[in-house]
């Protein structure tokens, strides 16, 4: 065999079946070209001239090599990702997790990155299959380098943004990052602003990119030294077909992020007994991408099928009505009849929605805190309903189910088209049948997810917005405070005319810019009962402080409300829970529920408590109906009145259900947890039962915003919802 080297254009060249460098492919001469090149001196006589043809499998192989160091580079990169987010967030892990879980958890989560870093490397994969037939290692090589320094910087820049969102709603990206489509993005841009250093942020994130492109495409882009061994092992025909024929199936399978018949779900996530080791399998990509295709879905004709897989919502229609009534429509489902006033029928309602009023100050094991004193000391005068849940998890997706009536299925309630009138069940229209004036106090700005019309459209008289409130009062990017929007609506009113109020705030809400030390915060230190659980938390004092400034606000008012009014009655919660607590690891009951509180001396007066108090913002609207309307009238309600007697009371939530005793997570794993201070139940509830129930009611909404009150006259399955919808 001949070994002898020629230089052509000052490149190494071995003829016949060995490597060369330049286009990283085989050469191979016939007796034409043999002579062409000894007749300029370049060829030896001693060469042996060989019949052959250009072989472009080397440079395949070449290019295929830096493929998989740039997968390997980008599979790094998450996985890191996922080691500084459980790192940041290791108090968050359960106590009983070990080194087990977390191993778990990591692992799992490569199947995740694995179909981020398939679809990052795509382009380039093409480019190198292309390499078989012509020559494209220069694109290439150019694709590589814009694939590797994009991947880098884009997953450092979602990285940091997911580290920060986990601080504030303990989950990866989820439906929560729909409020950046929806809500005020300048008040949202402003402030961030003002709660981290955004400039130096941005500035040490560019220093960390250059560096990280530099030194990573330094590696990915060197050229392998060694490509032969590959091509010498694969010489034969068949060999080349195997490594083709394994390389797509392996590009698939990771694509698919499953060698089974199963492709990786969303459900796969949850692998431990840990809830936050189970959040942080997935990876910033995945976890928005799951968020916008949720919502996509919930918004589809199709979106049914989330709560009920075999569309009857027909049945979910009786389970939800609870008797044997004729139901051609949801509003028949919904249909109740006031059983007459309790007591002395209330003049004047007023609903306070507080910011992110949490349940968990109201505990006797936080009571050293001094936060809710106000509103513990009213319930005890009244009515503290402390099994109870918001609609949902964030403030629009909350209130649009306390001025509806219907829960929050996840579809923005407020930008539907059947939101542009009011539904049966929407709180303002039925009061206004019973002869109040429908008022609504918002402390921020009518435009913010258009709530100033989403009001109007479901029946309020008036909407009252921070900008009618004057340039006076204090305010920030989010509205005026609590004291302010409560004490307009006190001079506002007058005691002429029956009134039902809804009362917004927007004070316990970053960015928490209060002086509630100059409002008289007693809080300077942290109470030596509560220190060791204060460690590591994710609110600092002053934050604190807002929450006890509301409740200020509450005591304030209600003192104010009682002198100016004939038989009021105050309703207070709180939109949502903070997301910011004193446990590192809060219960499932701290981290899901806010109170409710019923305070009016005549209205309540001689009123029977049941003994089991459960309810959620669904059952806001048919109690206090029930305390006000005669006996006879008519309303529609998914919601129960938590004040008459109940077999089986329950309140729902978009991802929880409540019961005397209990609370249960609907999601991922429908754990069942004790309330504090409360013994479970034995045996313990039926989870299939209450997953039912819960559907429905969830299903209930979805039907009624989304197609309409008619029901089918046969189960709707998800081709006839989505067939039913091109009709329409």
């Amino acid at each position: 065999m001949c070994l002898s080297v020629y230089i052509i254009d000052a490149k190494a060249v071995r003829v016949k079946n060995y490597f060369y460098r330049p286009g990283f492919f085989h050469v191979t001469l016939d007796a034409g070209y043999t002579a062409l090149m000894s007749e300029a001196g370049i060829l030896h006589n001693d060469a042996e001239p060989v019949l052959g043809k250009v072989d472009h499998w080397p440079r395949f192989v070449e290019q295929i090599a830096q493929d998989l160091k740039l997968a390997a580079m980008c599979l790094a990169a998450l996985t890191v990702f996922r080691a500084i987010l459980i790192g940041v967030f290791y108090d968050q892990m359960s106590p009983d997790s070990g080194g087990g879980d977390l191993l778990l958890a990591m692992l799992n989560g490569v199947r995740f990155d694995l179909r981020i870093t398939a679809l990052a490397i795509a382009p380039t994969l093409v480019l190198s299959l292309a390499c078989l037939f012509v020559d494209a290692t220069r694109t290439a090589r150019r694709v590589r380098w814009a694939t590797l320094s994009l991947f880098l910087i884009a997953t450092l820049i979602i990285g940091v943004i997911d580290i920060a969102y986990f601080g504030e709603y303990h989950d990866q990206f989820n439906h929560w990052i729909l409020g950046v489509v929806f809500d005020d993005f300048g008040a949202v841009v402003q402030t961030a602003w003002k709660q981290y250093p955004i400039l130096w942020g941005v500035l040490g994130l560019s220093v960390i990119a250059v560096t990280l492109v530099y030194g990573a495409g330094r590696w990915v882009m060197r050229r392998v030294t060694e490509p032969g061994l590959l091509e010498r092992i694969t010489q034969a025909q068949a060999a080349r077909i195997f490594t083709l024929v394994l390389l797509v199936a392996c590009y698939v399978c990771a694509v698919r992020g499953s060698v089974t018949n199963r492709p990786m779900q969303e459900k796969d996530a949850a692998v431990t007994r840990d809830t936050f080791l189970n959040r942080t399998v997935v990876n910033p990509y995945t976890a928005l991408r799951y968020a916008i295709k949720n919502y996509l879905h919930l918004s589809s004709a199709s979106g049914l099928d989330v709560y009920l897989p075999d569309g009857d919502i027909r049945a979910a229609a009786r389970l939800i009505a609870g008797d044997d009534r004729t139901i051609h429509t949801i509003d028949d489902a919904l249909r109740h009849i006031a059983a007459g006033p309790k007591g002395t029928p209330p003049r004047h309602i007023f609903l306070l929605v507080m910011e992110s009023y949490d349940a968990w100050p109201t505990l006797e094991q936080y009571g050293s805190l001094g936060l809710s004193e106000n509103i513990k000391q009213l319930g005890r005068d009244g009515v503290l309903v402390r099994a109870f849940l918001p609609a949902s998890t964030g403030t629009m997706v909350s209130f649009a189910p306390i001025i509806t009536g219907l829960a929050d299925p996840g579809v923005m309630t407020n930008y539907q088209a059947s939101a542009r009138k009011p539904y049966a069940s929407s709180i303002a229209s039925i009061f206004k049948r019973l002869g109040y004036e429908t008022n609504v106090f918002y402390s921020g700005y009518p435009s913010w997810q258009r709530i100033g019309d989403f009001c109007t459209d479901q029946g309020f008289d008036h909407v009252y917005s921070g900008a009618d409130m004057g340039s006076w009062v204090q305010t920030n990017e989010w509205g005026v405070d609590d004291e302010d929007v409560l004490d307009y609506a006190v001079k506002t009113l007058d005691d002429d005319r029956p009134s039902f109020n809804v009362i917004l705030t927007t004070t316990f809400h970053p960015p928490y810019d209060i002086d509630v030390y100059g409002k008289g915060f007693p809080l300077r230190e942290m109470p030596a009962s509560l220190s060791k659980k204060f460690a590591g938390t994710n609110i600092s004092l002053p934050e604190l402080g807002h929450l006890w400034y509301s409740d200020q606000c509450i005591g304030r008012f209600a003192r104010q409300v009682t002198g100016k009014f004939t038989d009021p009655i105050i309703a207070a919660t709180g939109d949502h829970w903070s997301r910011r607590f004193i446990a590192a690891r809060p219960t499932l009951y701290e981290r899901s529920s806010v109170p409710m509180m019923l305070y009016g001396p005549r209205v309540l007066d001689g009123v029977q408590r049941p003994e089991a108090i459960v309810g959620s913002h669904l059952d806001i609207c048919p109690t206090l109906i029930e305390l006000a309307a005669p006996r006879g009238f008519e309303y529609h309600a998914i919601g129960r009145d938590m004040l008459a007697p109940r077999q089986d009371p329950l309140g729902f939530s978009r991802a929880y259900v409540i019961g005397p005793n209990f609370i249960m997570d609907t999601d991922r794993q429908q754990v069942i947890k004790p309330i504090p201070g409360r013994a479970l139940p034995s045996p313990l509830p039926n989870r299939d039962d209450l997953l039912r129930r819960h559907a429905a009611v969830q299903a209930l909404a979805w039907w009624r915003i989304m197609r309409g009150t008619d029901l089918p006259d046969v189960p709707t399955s998800t081709a006839d919802a989505a067939q039913s919808s091109s009709r329409r």
